[in-house]
C-alpha cells in the first residue's frame, strides 16, 4: 500500500523545509549557481525556478545514480539541457565541480542524517569536505538532518547546529571565512523528526562562478 506521506511526497516537508529554506538562501539572491540535492519528483526545483534560477545554473546531485536518473526524468528538453547533474556523494562531486571554476551562491544539503556519527559519508565529513574545496566560500547554504536518531540523549537542537557550524568551520580553516547561523527549524516528515538549519557564509577566497556545458 502507498503511505499517504511517503519520503517524496510529505506536503509537510514541503510547506515547512523546501519553500522557507529556499526563500532564505534566495533573499540575497544575485543569479548565481544554486546546489539541490534531488530527490524523485521535482518539487524543490519548481521552487527553484518559481523564484528566478535558471536551469542552466541549477547543480543536482546524489549519491544514488538512480535517483538522479529519475529525477531526470521529470526534466523538460530545455531543463535536461541547462541543469548539471551527478550521481555521487555531494564531497565527491562539489571538488570535482569546484576545479571547473563553479561557484555555488546558494545550496541545500538535505543529507538526512544524524550529526553524531563522524566517518566516510557521514553528515560532518560531507560538510567538511564541501567547504574545504571552496564551492561554498560565499554562499547562503542550508543542511537538512535528522533530529532524534543519535544514541546519545544528549544532543539538543543547539548542540546540533553547533555541529554542524563547528564541520563548516573546520573546512573551510584558513581561508578567514565566517560562518553565521540565520534561522533554523524542526518538522516532521512522516515519522522522522527534522531539522534545517540556514548558514551565511562569508569571506572565503571567491572564484569566479562558472556554468559548465553538458
Amino acid at each position: 500500500m502507498r503511505r499517504d506521506c511517503s519520503k517524496y511526497e510529505c506536503e509537510q516537508k514541503h510547506s515547512e523545509s523546501r519553500i522557507p529554506i529556499w526563500k532564505i538562501l534566495l533573499k540575497t539572491y544575485h543569479g548565481g549557481n544554486v546546489l539541490i540535492l534531488p530527490e524523485k519528483i521535482r518539487k524543490e526545483l519548481d521552487v527553484l525556478l518559481s523564484s528566478g534560477v535558471q536551469p542552466r545554473n541549477v547543480y543536482a546531485v546524489d549519491k544514488s545514480p538512480a535517483v538522479i536518473a529519475i529525477f531526470t526524468r521529470t526534466l523538460s528538453a530545455l531543463e535536461r539541457s541547462g541543469i548539471h547533474r551527478r550521481g555521487a556523494l555531494a564531497s565527491v562531486a562539489c571538488p570535482a565541480w569546484a576545479k571547473e571554476g563553479v561557484q555555488l551562491e546558494a545550496a541545500h544539503f538535505d543529507l538526512c542524517g544524524n550529526v553524531q556519527g563522524y566517518r566516510h559519508g557521514s553528515v560532518r565529513q560531507e560538510l567538511e569536505s564541501i567547504a574545504r574545496c571552496g564551492i561554498i566560500d560565499n554562499a547562503r547554504i542550508a543542511v537538512t538532518v535528522e533530529k532524534g536518531r543519535e544514541s546519545s540523549e544528549l544532543i539538543e537542537q543547539f548542540d546540533r547546529i553547533g555541529l554542524l557550524t563547528a564541520a563548516l568551520k573546520n573546512g573551510l580553516r584558513g581561508r578567514r571565512s565566517t560562518v553565521k547561523v540565520l534561522d533554523s527549524r524542526t518538522y516532521q516528515n512522516g515519522p522522522s523528526p527534522m531539522l534545517w538549519v540556514a548558514f551565511q557564509i562569508k569571506g572565503g577566497i571567491v572564484c569566479r562562478s562558472k556554468s559548465t556545458a553538458k
